[in-house]
């Protein structure tokens, strides 16, 4: 205790540690103590089998997604044929237009992080990734 209620004298030998200093400290002491060669490779060997094992799981729903848009597409073109035959309206067209190509981005956005995902599958990327981490 620096600092007593009754007297209020002061006898405090502690230094006070400004906030932003300790915690670059603490980082940066984490970052040599994670960022080894040995625990880099650890952790690489990990992320690698758990993009192993999903990767099956990960092609399967991106070959459904690619089915999906490709369905979405045809019935995009069916729409226009309705529009340019009379049986569908401007309007109609337009809104029904408008839904599939939502529908068409959505999938492409989730196409897109499930090809991410796969992108790290080899064990040397994933390796350099940490070691790019590290550096920051």
């Amino acid at each position: 205790m620096c600092r007593r209620r009754k007297d209020k004298v002061n006898k405090c030998t502690n230094t006070a540690i400004r906030k932003e200093i300790l915690e670059t400290l603490v980082i940066e002491a984490l970052k040599e103590n994670i960022f080894t060669p040995t625990q880099m490779n650890i952790i690489s060997d990990k992320v690698y089998n758990y993009l192993k094992e999903n990767y099956l799981n990960t092609q399967k729903k991106i070959i459904r997604i690619k089915k999906e848009i490709e369905k979405l597409q045809l019935q995009k073109d069916k729409i226009l044929n309705y529009n340019l035959n009379g049986v569908l309206n401007n309007k109609e067209y337009i809104k029904k237009k408008t839904l599939f190509d939502e529908e068409i981005l959505n999938h492409k956005e989730n196409l897109i992080k499930l090809e991410f995902d796969t992108k790290f599958l080899n064990r040397d990327k994933v390796f350099k990734y940490l070691e790019k981490l590290a550096k920051k």
